[in-house]
């Protein structure tokens, strides 16, 4: 879906970009949690049901400060991908459907195995 999206935007006229740069969200067709695309993905696959063991953010936040004290620098970059994967983002994909005529294809057909 990407490399159709940047075929598309390469494509384009010179004015749709007059400084040479454009910068469009390419959002998948449903916004799902970590945990939905790893079960998604093993239902679509045929794998078997994954056990996904949710650890609770104090549990985490401890892990972190622990790791902090024995190795600083890798305690930080924990803590940062942490903090990016609590984070909730809405990208918004319309710009790119109008400009383009973008249209991502569903979940479930990228993670099968033809996708």
């Amino acid at each position: 879906d990407v490399a159709a999206a940047v075929l598309a935007a390469r494509a384009l006229p010179e004015e749709a970009a007059p400084d040479g740069f454009l910068a469009l969200d390419l959002p998948g067709a449903e916004a799902v949690s970590f945990g939905d695309l790893v079960l998604r993905l093993a239902q679509v696959r045929g794998w078997r049901t994954p056990r996904l063991v949710p650890i609770p953010d104090e549990t985490t936040r401890l892990a972190t400060r622990v790791l902090t004290r024995v190795a600083p620098a890798l305690g930080r970059r924990l803590d940062e991908r942490l903090a990016g994967m609590a984070e909730q983002v809405a990208p918004d994909g319309e710009p790119a459907r109008l400009l383009l005529d973008w249209r991502p294809r569903s979940l479930d057909a990228v993670l099968s195995p033809e996708g």
